[in-house]
């Protein structure tokens, strides 16, 4: 089942994680990366305090990229929201919208 690995000493972080478990279709396990079993996932706390994560079996993703794929296991519309942030072109505004949020989080 895929997994979303969020920052869980971050408000802004645990309130989103929240919004997302009641937006989720339940396909997704959501865990703060501090009780989470890092090492099972191919993750370092390294990786985590950086970004937020997304694993599922071999694929892997962090960031704007993790947070679009999250999207997609949601009812609409955020579903196609999900989808939307992964076309080429948007991609490069959703890395950049999730550098900004993430390095202003505290503020939010």
């Amino acid at each position: 089942m895929p997994t979303l690995v969020f920052d869980g000493d971050c408000s802004f972080c645990r309130k989103r994680a929240l919004w997302l478990r009641k937006h989720d279709r339940n396909a997704l396990v959501i865990v703060a990366w501090q009780e989470a079993d890092l090492e099972s996932m191919s993750l370092t706390a390294q990786e985590c305090a950086q970004a937020v994560q997304w694993v599922d079996g071999n694929s892997h993703a962090a960031g704007g990229a993790a947070i679009a794929k999250c999207l997609t296991s949601c009812n609409q519309p955020w579903r196609t929201a999900g989808a939307v942030m992964q076309w080429p072109v948007v991609r490069v505004f959703t890395e950049f919208g999730y550098r900004v949020i993430a390095a202003n989080r505290r503020f939010l």
